[in-house]
């Protein structure tokens, strides 16, 4: 009841108070514009291609780099390089 007094006599501050809320209601309004905007969006599968684009991509990316570490490492262990001399031209070879 005070309040309702004192909004009668002091008009700015219900004004200001009415301001507020009506700033906020259209702060929510622009929100759920957005939201109902990618749902709808998100549904039809518009934003879903460069998804899947994006996820092809990441995957190549990945093969490739698995790739790489496995011939460095293959390198580095002497798996994947046989030295000029030839195969069994070792310290150890009978010949």
């Amino acid at each position: 009841m005070r309040s309702i007094r004192n909004a009668i006599h002091n008009p700015y501050a219900a004004s200001h108070s009415m301001g507020v809320r009506l700033l906020l209601y259209w702060f929510t309004m622009a929100l759920l514009l957005v939201a109902a905007i990618l749902s709808i969006l998100m549904a039809m599968g518009v934003l879903s291609h460069p998804a899947r684009q994006l996820a092809s991509a990441l995957d190549i990316q990945q093969r490739n780099t698995y790739a790489a570490l496995d011939a460095q490492m293959d390198e580095l262990t002497g798996h994947g390089h046989v030295g000029k001399a030839g195969p069994g031209a070792g310290c150890f070879s009978r010949g």
